[in-house]
């Protein structure tokens, strides 16, 4: 016998069971069943295992509960005069956390002892029983519990999802410290103990739902988490575990009244089991980004390192209005709640003040949802207006109907009942379309106290008329032209088949050849009349359209038009036009108020929108974003707005702000930056030191500059006996001579009063061309050669020295020869 086998309830709905024949007990004193259960999700519960009794091994009348094995513990029940024992699980043995688990329930009615044993340990225990003998038959069923009385269908709702293998029973007390520890070691290669083995692991072919036979068993291996694996779930596989949205906007609806707006939402987070590497919107939407009217599909995809996904999808739609508010009906009122997401949709109901109802059926809720209009409504482009109330009054007369109606039923009471019941029908049709019964069930329109008396006439016979035939036309000529005549509301066709009279003609059978037009100005409600009294419709003409309720015409009001006869309804002008007045019966009526009709051009300012308004076909006005006015004359709110040459700059909503120049801040640049006055005062504190340091570093310097020796050279000697302090040198010039006589290069003197070079009074052309100094008379009396090249230049020798001397400073007479040599 094959054992090594789990059987897998499968069904999510914990309906799944199976189960075998009955099993005989020996009538025994003592039971252990024992069994291997795994639940498929972690804190799942449900019942997993029931004992029945049984009055027979074959055919059962009679059974009762026994045990019953739950996620929180098992119920026993062997005896029914006894009290029901129940055994939970511990806080640590538990069984329902998706792993595998033994579980034994073991009684000794020796010693009156039961115990639940969970992995070889002692969970619960109790005295029960003792010197009692179990039931001759019993009768297990894995799974979901059958259903109370002889039905073998299992409870829905009441089993589990999960596996079980080796469920077997023994007519006698299991060893707990040896036997039951060897089955808890290894549940498929510990050999079988059949020592009083009255149920074995074997013949539950009878199933009920989703059970799956897996083979071999996977008993005693771990399951571990998602991304885990080993012995002890301790080695982490590539992880293929997705991240988990943890939060998700929900879908967004903003009113826009200007075209566009500014749409924000909170970003979705994620969580990974490792970890999230990335997060992008897949449309190219960001929250704060400006959007137009429409709707928008917003998608986050979150990644992790491996490369798995969880995304977070939402709709945000820009109407123009969403939900608006309706009037109160005519002679009624209205009661509105909120619903939906954050509160956001509409319901209303409406209601008829005292003393007037609706003169049509209403529904139960007018509903606005996420579209932004309400319903039901047959154009949702036209605002919603409820039915108006009427006064009503009791009724005033007393209608009492008598009808023929042929019948092929015997004349007898239960013909007559059937005859009853379908005239008691035609009577509620008319109501539900007419309303004509005062008193009517709620919800179903049925007329109540409706008496109904049918007697049947013993004189007529049905089905012994000839049936009658006619012909399509009156120019038949032979018999195969004749065709069985039609019924009421139809005629013969072109193919000789009977069809529907149309719409404004009606026909009696047996009266009528074909269909009978109706009266000027009237027609019939729908194909196939059969009597003049339905052409109840008056012919509506373009312009107008039929009121199914009232029948009558009703003009198409402003914003519609019908260029057909007999419509039940108006057409919508294009969107922005409407008509000038009620009645339109052409699209060419259909205008924009928007537009000055004579030559097309715009009522509103350039920088406006027009705005139609249905309810009135009148428009108006509005100013674009950035701009200020009555919508006529509209003025940019740019001008004017910024001073001191600043530049004027809108945002997305159209509000204008400042560029202010140079120091001028503030929201219109009217206001000096405080910085600029504290950065020019730095700069000037700035320069003013650095100009006293370099102040004073030039005086020092100047003060500290070694004065260079001079050369002392010794006085010539005067013809006179005066000594001469006048001497040439090679020095370097300073500027032409003022005296235009003289030549480009300078003769320097030397005042013996001062202390340095003065400008020349003298010079020749040869000035330049020595660097040695040349004096009058040398040091060592000789003139040196600057002399005698001059001497072709100013003559002779005594003409160079007479020029000289009227050049050269002698000092002051009244000295002493001392003090001149000093000088």
């Amino acid at each position: 016998v094959q054992i090594d086998y789990d059987l897998y309830f499968s069904d999510p709905y914990h309906s799944s069971a199976s189960q075998v024949v009955p099993f005989y007990t020996t009538a025994s004193d003592s039971l252990t069943l024992a069994m291997w259960v795994q639940f498929a999700q972690k804190d799942d519960t449900g019942i997993f295992i029931t004992l029945y009794s049984a009055n027979a091994p074959n055919v059962i009348t009679k059974r009762r509960t026994m045990l019953q094995a739950h996620s929180s513990g098992v119920q026993v029940s062997f005896f029914e005069d006894l009290q029901d024992v129940f055994l939970p699980f511990k806080e640590y043995s538990t069984i329902n956390d998706g792993q595998w688990h033994h579980i034994a329930v073991v009684w000794n009615g020796k010693t009156g002892q039961l115990m639940l044993i969970t992995e070889g340990f002692i969970a619960s225990k109790a005295e029960y029983g003792v010197n009692r003998v179990l039931p001759k038959y019993c009768w297990p069923v894995l799974g979901a519990p059958l259903m109370d009385g002889k039905s073998k269908e299992a409870y829905s709702d009441l089993g589990f999802q999960g596996k079980l293998t080796k469920v077997q029973i023994w007519s006698r007390a299991l060893d707990v410290t040896n036997e039951i520890q060897k089955q808890v070691r290894d549940c498929r290669s510990e050999p079988v103990l059949y020592k009083n083995l009255i149920l074995n692991w074997a013949g539950y072919e009878q199933t009920l739902g989703g059970v799956q036979r897996s083979v071999p068993s996977t008993c005693g291996q771990k399951k571990c988490k998602p991304g885990y694996a080993g012995a002890n779930c301790q080695q982490l596989q590539v992880d293929r575990e997705a991240p988990q949205v943890e939060y998700c906007p929900s879908d967004l609806w903003i009113v826009a009244k200007n075209g566009s707006t500014v749409v924000n939402w909170e970003e979705p987070r994620f969580t990974d089991n490792i970890g999230i590497s990335k997060i992008v919107e897949r449309n190219g939407h960001r929250s704060g980004e400006t959007l137009l009217w429409g709707i928008y599909d917003v998608m986050y995809l979150a990644y992790d390192a491996a490369g798995n996904t969880a995304s977070c999808a939402f709709k945000v739609t820009i109407v123009a209005e969403f939900c608006p508010a309706l009037a109160d009906p005519l002679g009624g009122s209205q009661s509105c709640k909120d619903w939906g997401a954050g509160g956001q949709f509409k319901v209303c109901e409406i209601a008829c003040n005292p003393g007037m109802k609706f003169s049509q059926i209403v529904p139960r809720f007018y509903t606005c949802g996420s579209e932004g209009f309400w319903r039901p409504t047959v154009h949702p482009n036209v605002p919603l207006v409820y039915p108006s109330c009427s006064p009503t009054k009791p009724a005033q007369r007393l209608i009492r109907i008598q009808m023929q109606f042929p019948s092929d039923v015997l004349c007898n009471e239960a013909g007559q009942g059937v005859l009853r019941q379908r005239i008691k029908n035609a009577i509620n049709a008319l109501n539900r379309d007419w309303n004509l019964c005062s008193y009517s069930m709620e919800g179903s329109r049925e007329c109540r106290n409706v008496e109904i008396d049918v007697r049947c006439d013993r004189n007529r016979h049905p089905n012994i008329v000839k049936r009658q035939t006619t012909t399509r036309t009156p120019e038949a000529t032979s018999k195969s032209e004749c065709r069985d005549e039609c019924s009421s509301g139809m005629q013969l066709g072109l193919e000789g088949k009977c069809e529907p009279c149309p719409r404004g003609t009606y026909r009696k059978q047996g009266l009528h050849a074909s269909c009978l037009p109706c009266p000027n100005g009237r027609t019939t409600a729908k194909l196939g009349s059969s009597n003049v009294e339905e052409c109840s419709l008056p012919i509506c003409s373009p312009g107008t359209y039929l009121n199914g309720t009232l029948n009558v015409c009703v003009e198409c009001r402003k914003g519609f038009y019908q260029s057909e006869h007999q419509q039940t309804s108006c057409i919508p002008c294009p969107p922005n036009h409407t008509t000038r007045s009620t009645a339109a019966n052409n699209k060419n009526e259909c205008i924009n108020p928007c537009e000055d009709v004579s030559d097309g051009s715009p009522r509103c300012d350039p920088n406006a929108f027009c705005i139609l308004i249905p309810e009135t076909s009148d428009f108006k006005c509005e100013c674009k974003p950035g701009f200020n006015g009555t919508g006529m004359e509209c003025s940019d709110m740019c001008n004017g707005f910024c001073e001191n040459s600043g530049h004027c700059v809108k945002d997305a909503k159209g509000l204008p702000s400042c560029r202010c120049k140079g120091s001028f801040t503030g929201t219109k640049c009217t206001e000096r930056s405080e910085f600029a006055y504290i950065a020019g005062g730095v700069a000037a504190t700035v320069i003013f030191i650095i100009l006293i340091v370099l102040l004073i570093w030039m005086i020092c310097a100047r003060a500290n500059r070694k004065r260079d020796p001079k050369k002392i050279i010794s006085p010539a000697a005067d013809q006179t006996g005066s000594q001469v302090n006048f001497y040439y040198g090679a020095h370097t010039p300073y500027a032409e001579s003022i005296a235009p006589s003289h030549h480009s290069t300078y003769a320097h003197y030397y005042d013996d009063e001062e202390d340095g070079w003065e400008m020349p009074n003298f010079y020749n052309e040869t000035y330049l061309k020595d660097d040695q100094f040349i004096g009058v008379q040398g040091a060592n009396g000789k003139l040196n050669s600057l002399a005698r090249s001059n001497a072709s230049l100013y003559g002779t020798k005594d003409d160079l020295y007479d020029r000289l001397k009227r050049h050269a400073y002698t000092g002051k007479k009244d000295k002493s020869d001392t003090d001149s040599e000093e000088h």
